[in-house]
């Protein structure tokens, strides 16, 4: 009974986070539409911690695509943030510029 009671209790955790990163890229792409009056067509999540999620959005049909990104605060009310490159590319999480 143990082993069902912590899987069980796994899943709400994780549906949980997902629920947290899935409002973020919401809100990340909402915020880019807002911004620049058209949709992007996805969103990642860069680096996640308590405070902020950093998504990226990227948008426009070329290949390698243009990218955006988004700090998006934990609080619900608080304001989506566009950063610059040079905000980003700090971080280490793997973002670096298209060759």
């Amino acid at each position: 009974m143990e082993g069902a009671a912590g899987v069980i209790a796994w899943f709400r955790r994780w549906r949980a986070e997902n629920a947290r990163v899935r409002d973020a890229e919401r809100r990340a792409l909402s915020a880019f539409r807002d911004s620049r009056g058209h949709a992007g067509f996805g969103a990642w999540i860069v680096r996640r911690t308590e405070d902020e999620t950093v998504v990226r959005v990227c948008f426009g049909d070329l290949r390698p695509p243009r990218r955006a990104w988004f700090a998006v605060p934990a609080s619900a009310g608080a304001p989506v943030r566009e950063l610059s490159w040079d905000e980003v590319s700090p971080m280490g999480e793997g973002e670096r510029v298209w060759r």
